[in-house]
């Protein structure tokens, strides 16, 4: 079962895709413990940053540990690149009372270098 990217629009090329990406969250101490291994599927395009699981029966739990997002790519504050394929992505989501809430994602890839050049394409700077 493929991941659901209907959401993406036809004609918006696609900068980077990747399957079985790993990471988690920074919201909460559940969501830090909460990790996905090699089961996180990535999708960059020049205007949103689609993260979702790629195996179907792992969804809700992805979902639990705050790892379902598309981003789009003007709501990222920060991307720290870390070591080992490592990526810290900081990035506004609406809060409650109409606030801005900012998130951290730590994003493991195993195209590292590709994933960087793919955001500084999409014209988002990396903070090594």
């Amino acid at each position: 079962m493929t991941p659901d990217f209907a959401d993406q629009n036809e004609n918006e090329p696609i900068l980077f895709q990747e399957r079985f990406a790993s990471g988690f969250s920074w919201k909460s101490l559940r969501t830090r413990m909460g990790r996905a291994n090699n089961c996180l599927w990535v999708r960059l395009t020049p205007s949103t940053l689609k993260i979702t699981c790629g195996i179907f029966l792992f969804r809700p739990i992805t979902r639990l540990c705050d790892l379902e997002h598309t981003i789009p790519l003007d709501r990222i504050v920060s991307i720290q690149r870390k070591r080992f394929g490592r990526f810290e992505i900081t990035f506004l989501v609406a809060g409650d009372y109409d606030e801005d809430e900012e998130r951290t994602l730590t994003l493991v890839s195993w195209h590292a270098n590709r994933l960087a050049q793919a955001f500084i394409n999409a014209g988002v700077a990396i903070d090594e």
